[in-house]
């Protein structure tokens, strides 16, 4: 076979060092919700795996073909099993010979090691790492970011002088073969697994023909405008917005639903979020939260993001993973890992328009860039060719969404404007009565803290909190039980490289006393708060020395204490959460145990230190983001699964319940949980991107789960009990795309509904996900019987039924039972007064 070699070598020492344009524009970091990336040294402490290096060819090359090699991570094999086979043999469809490899425990080094030999047998042009395989961390001016371009390096010398961990500098020329990377592992939205085999057939759809958009691409420029020419080699038709007045966040997300094969974005970024800053006015022009994508469900395939670290795969809901992950068309994103510095991506477009692959164009690209380019990396596969299969449609009607307005509960708009509001947490201050909510805002820009209290009556109008020129965010709130209440939170304000924990306290019309309470090189964040009887607990997550412990400072009813350290074992400690029981508090965190995700316990007398630590949830499977309650007697407990499922324990000391599944057994994320004083408890959780649900716990036993609320979009809720009533408070998405502050509370009548309800009331949405492989779920509200048809893309109709209000299931067969191919399909539902539709995909 040919290959190209390009026989320059040269060495790279990172420093930090300022370019002329087009290639040496560094674009500013910038993050609306407070957080900073993770050092090389915690995430490689937080991934470090004991295991020994393990390799294991399941799948092994047998041809003179270009030899692509599938790495795999282990643990999750046989779950993806047959998902993987699929793509194997559409691999083996484009020509290529696949040899499946499954990997555990060791290094980078190690699988460039047995890369490296590979290669040197001839005939491999790329890999594609599946799950969490490990990649390369370098330390430059640009700070340490992941790298795998340390994977495609096939004969250069890499230099940890400190053996650190660290690469200092390489000596090298440009990459001899393409990576692209498929590890949604650290995404919360639903589990690495689920995940990949939605790829997977969403890329076999692609491939197909099944799963099509316009022939279009979008070039959308907030910053450094005039260098996305090139795309232009590639789509002839363009679509361009470089105004500086005319780039904001609400055009974008508009723009995401309009329909592109291709979008590439320049923003100023981090990697969760995408603000729109140059030529904005005072008030800000916005900012594209990793939150908001899953439901806003973007209709593009492939992403080029010029946005600084939009493309660290390592954080926690990473922007451009998500991209990618949790929607309907998402297959491919390029993207940066480190801070960006622009490019113009000539070598990479004029590669694509040649017929070439996306690796191909990405290692040709990256041999023309390696000085400036080299934390690039490509997310999803990197064998697909954009235009393989395209439509032409003079219009596109965007995503699908639900019914607006509540099931269960009465719900009530707090915030009604321009900014984003979202990620809420509240307590209720038994010696006023009041319930007290706090979130994050990017009221008036960036991000700051904001606060409303609910007296009995109504929901105040928010006030600041904060508003400091640099970010604020996840607040939390909480109190001694004796009027003292006091919100805290993380800035980065003092400290531009690190994050410290902030805090203000109510008195009776504003938030007074601003006093920072920690400072220094580390960064704290994820602050949690909760008293009574006059003390408080405040505790957080810290990151220093490649480790992440728990601290916290004590209110001794007169005075902060000093910061107690509270749990420092060995391997992560992270998320914490507290709770007053009325005579002591309780603590949960996950942490990293024996290579699982677990979650921990910790308990403290009314006025002590907590004590040792207890595994409250299986130690053989992965368990996240807790919350917790106190009954007055016992803790309880509610978390995540790694399948989207919530779950339950509650008990006190080391003496837990086995932990029972409370939701549905998917797509349940982020929980909140509360008990009553009649010591019912209450645990509620986003279900999917659009509904909040719900489950209650009485008479010794769960009551089954419902939907509290259906809107165009949800973010996480936080509970109160206010004494007499149960609220939740959470971010919710309108139709006009702005998330605003609402609350609910369940319908004391038992079915909440608009007031004006009337016989023109109808909607229909898919429950679930789109694309769908088997059946799909259909969610129909109608107060007279109504007419159901589905018609695929050519308007031939495929099915009609009579239905009523309810939940309606298809199983993807026609009228005379046939099944349907793979497609676009439209629904129809519509009765005597109005029609409603949506969009689905079968693959």
């Amino acid at each position: 076979m040919n290959r190209l070699i390009i026989a320059l070598t040269i060495t790279v020492v990172w420093t930090s060092i300022g370019l002329s344009v087009p290639e040496g524009i560094p674009i500013q970091y910038m993050d609306p919700r407070d957080r900073m990336p993770m050092s090389t040294s915690e995430r490689m402490q937080l991934s470090t795996d004991s295991r020994p290096y393990s390799r294991t060819v399941i799948v092994e090359a047998g041809s003179d073909a270009e030899k692509v090699i599938l790495l795999v991570e282990e643990d999750i094999s046989t779950a993806i099993s047959s998902a993987l086979s699929t793509f194997q043999t559409d691999l083996e469809s484009d020509g290529y010979d696949v040899e499946v490899w499954l990997i555990s425990g060791g290094s980078a080094e190690d699988i460039r090691n047995d890369l490296k030999t590979e290669y040197s047998s001839g005939d491999l042009v790329g890999a594609i790492c599946i799950g969490d395989i490990p990649t390369g961390w370098v330390d430059s001016g640009y700070g340490e970011y992941p790298v795998d371009v340390f994977l495609m390096d096939m004969n250069g010398t890499w230099n940890d002088p400190d053996s650190d961990g660290l690469y200092e500098s390489y000596s090298s020329g440009g990459p001899e073969i393409w990576v692209g990377r498929l590890s949604p592992t650290y995404l919360t939205f639903g589990g690495a697994a689920d995940l990949l085999n939605d790829y997977f057939a969403r890329n076999h759809a692609y491939r197909t023909g099944a799963l099509s958009l316009p022939d279009r691409a979008l070039a959308y420029e907030e910053a450094f405008t005039g260098l996305t020419g090139y795309l232009h080699d590639l789509y002839s038709t363009v679509v361009t917005n470089s105004s500086p007045a005319g780039t904001n966040a609400d055009d974008f997300k508009a723009e995401l639903l309009n329909g592109y094969e291709w979008i590439h974005l320049i923003s100023h970024s981090s990697p969760w979020g995408s603000s729109f800053h140059t030529g904005a006015p005072p008030a800000g022009a916005g900012t594209l939260n990793n939150f908001e994508v899953p439901p806003l469900d973007p209709h593009a395939f492939f992403y080029v993001l010029n946005c600084c670290s939009n493309g660290r795969w390592t954080e926690v809901d990473n922007l451009a993973n998500i991209y990618i992950w949790n929607n309907s068309y998402g297959l491919v994103a390029l993207a940066q890992t480190k801070v960006d510095y622009t490019n113009d991506f000539q070598e990479y477009y004029q590669s694509l328009a040649a017929g070439n692959c996306l690796g191909v164009a990405f290692r040709t690209w990256l041999a023309s860039n390696m000085s400036m380019e080299d934390g690039a990396v490509l997310l999803g596969d990197p064998t697909l060719r954009p235009r393989m299969g395209t439509v032409c449609l003079t219009s596109f009607n965007g995503a699908v969404r639900g019914p607006t307005g509540s099931d269960s509960w009465l719900s009530y708009d707090i915030t009604d404007g321009l900014h984003t509001q979202g990620r809420v947490d509240t307590y209720f201050d038994p010696s006023s009565g009041e319930i007290f909510a706090v979130c994050g805002s990017s009221d008036p820009v960036r991000a700051n803290i904001i606060a409303t209290h609910f007296d009995s009556d109504s929901w105040a109008q928010p006030i600041a909190v904060s508003n400091h020129e640099y970010w604020d965010w996840h607040p939390t709130v909480g109190g001694d039980g004796l009027g003292n209440v006091w919100a805290a939170w993380q800035s980065m304000q003092n400290n531009h490289e690190g994050y410290d924990i902030y805090i203000s306290q109510w008195n009776g019309t504003s938030w007074v006393n601003e006093t920072i309470l920690t400072d220094g090189d580390p960064f704290e964040v994820e602050p949690a708060m909760d008293g009574g009887n006059g003390h408080t607990w405040l505790v957080w997550q810290k990151w220093q020395n490649s480790s992440t412990d728990i601290e916290g400072v004590f209110w001794t009813g007169s005075t902060w204490s000093d910061i107690n350290t509270v749990s420092v074992e060995d391997g992560e400690e992270r998320h914490p959460d507290v709770a007053y029981s009325g005579n002591g508090f309780g603590l949960v965190y996950h942490a990293r145990r024996d290579g699982n995700w677990v979650i921990c316990f910790r308990d403290a007398p009314d006025s002590g230190p907590f004590g040792a630590e207890t595994v409250i949830s299986s130690s053989t499977e992965n368990s996240r983001y807790a919350s917790i309650t106190s009954d007055g007697s016992d803790y309880w407990v509610a978390w995540q699964d790694d399948n989207g499922a919530i779950l339950c324990s509650h008990g006190s000391g080391s003496g837990w319940t086995t932990p029972e599944t409370v939701s549905s057994s998917g797509g349940c994320v982020r929980s909140s949980i509360i008990s009553s004083s009649a010591g019912d408890i209450t645990a509620m959780w986003t279900f999917g991107t659009s509904e909040l649900h719900y489950n209650t716990y009485a008479g010794g036993a769960w009551q089954g789960y419902y939907a509290a609320v259906s809107e165009d979009a949800v973010d996480d809720a936080s509970l109160a009990w206010s004494g007499s009533k149960l609220w939740a408070v959470y971010g919710r998405r309108d139709t006009d795309l702005q998330w605003d502050l609402w609350a609910c509370t369940p319908d004391p009548v038992g079915i909440a509904g608009p007031s004006s309800a009337s016989v023109s009331d109808l909607s229909v949405y898919l429950v679930g996900r789109n694309p769908f492989r088997g059946s799909v779920v259909l969610s129909i509200t109608s107060l007279s019987p109504a007419k159901l048809r589905i018609f695929d893309l050519s308007g031939r109709s495929v099915l009609d039924r009579e239905v009523e209000s309810g939940l309606f299931t298809w199983n993807g067969t026609t009228d005379y039972g046939d099944p349907i191919p793979s497609g676009v399909y439209f629904v129809i539902v519509s009765n005597s007064f109005s029609t409603e539709s949506c969009r689905l995909i079968k693959i």
